[in-house]
């Protein structure tokens, strides 16, 4: 059989051929991107940190470098890989509301800042709720006295401190090595030779550390200006709904950060929250932080929202 390729073949496969390889070519590039995002490589929900920025509240500029320098001034631990503000409000025929349940269901989020202002209502008509208020209905968010009693049981029950708050870096070591790395699929990648493991040990010191020294602070800051003007703690109501949709419960409980009454009177010396965020209106008066409850979904990376709260209350409220 004459299998010998000249010119005249060659233009003749062309001529005839040419659509097929062409899908052949695409058919190969789209099964090698498929490959490649299947298997690189990506950073897991813990190791993101994302600000969400809900309905008339909005980013003033100052923001992507504020987030941009936290893991280089040790406020975000080593692990956190990725920080963002995102903004969620109505578009079209979809509400505030609706898109911020469509986000929560990838569970992606650390803490929302949303407008904790009553609106007004004309006479005769029913009360509306604040945004706030609004994500406190959805169940998203979790109470700031859970969180701190959450952050302490995490540092006592895995041993990483005594009862007497004596730190014990061989547990935390243990715990890294033993089952920290093994909790997520791209930490077998991260941490694949005991050279890296050993470099991660300080680390992961430091990042235990830094829970115990802001969970400390924040308590702290908290109480010490407990029922004064300067409390700057947000409380909300929660309520429980029967099965036909009547309210059994209501339990008001400290749900969020005033970041407006944080920051009042200390806009001179400490600089502006209103230069991170802002209402639509001008202003932070209103700004309220909460804390997402998507603890079970990062176990160990759960905390990182407790540190940025203690950040933002020694730079922008009266601690240092």
């Amino acid at each position: 059989m004459d299998i010998k390729i000249t010119k005249k073949r060659l233009v003749n496969m062309l001529n005839y051929e040419w659509i097929k390889m062409l899908i052949a070519i695409a058919a190969a590039i789209v099964i090698w991107n498929l490959i490649f995002t299947t298997t690189a490589t990506r950073a897991t929900i813990g190791e993101t940190f994302h600000v969400v920025l809900y309905d008339n509240v909005s980013a003033t500029g100052g923001d992507a470098l504020f987030l941009g320098d936290l893991k280089e001034k040790g406020v975000l631990s080593y692990d956190v890989l990725e920080s963002a503000t995102d903004s969620i409000r109505g578009a079209g025929n979809y509400s505030s509301a609706y898109l911020l349940s469509v986000r929560m269901s990838t569970k992606e989020g650390d803490v929302i800042i949303a407008d904790a202002t009553v609106p007004e209502t004309a006479e005769g008509e029913d009360p509306k709720p604040s945004n706030m208020q609004t994500v406190l209905d959805g169940y998203y968010l979790i109470s700031l006295p859970k969180y701190f009693e959450n952050a302490e049981k995490y540092l006592l029950i895995n041993g990483f401190y005594d009862a007497e708050w004596n730190i014990n870096e061989k547990k935390i070591e243990e715990y890294f090595r033993n089952d920290r790395i093994l909790s997520a699929r791209n930490y077998k990648k991260t941490y694949n030779t005991e050279e890296k493991i050993s470099a991660a040990v300080p680390k992961e010191i430091a990042r235990i550390k830094a829970i115990k020294d802001s969970l400390f602070r924040v308590r702290s800051a908290i109480e010490s200006v407990k029922g004064t003007e300067r409390d700057f703690v947000w409380y909300g109501e929660r309520k429980t709904y029967s099965e036909t949709g009547e309210v059994t419960a209501t339990e008001t409980d400290a749900y969020g950060i005033d970041l407006g009454k944080l920051n009042a009177g200390n806009e001179e010396t400490k600089g502006k929250i209103s230069d991170l965020w802002s209402l639509a209106s001008g202003g932070a008066d209103g700004l309220v932080l909460g804390v997402f409850n998507f603890g079970a979904e990062q176990y160990d990376m759960q905390f990182e929202a407790l540190s940025f709260i203690d950040y933002l209350i020694r730079t922008y409220g009266d601690g240092e």
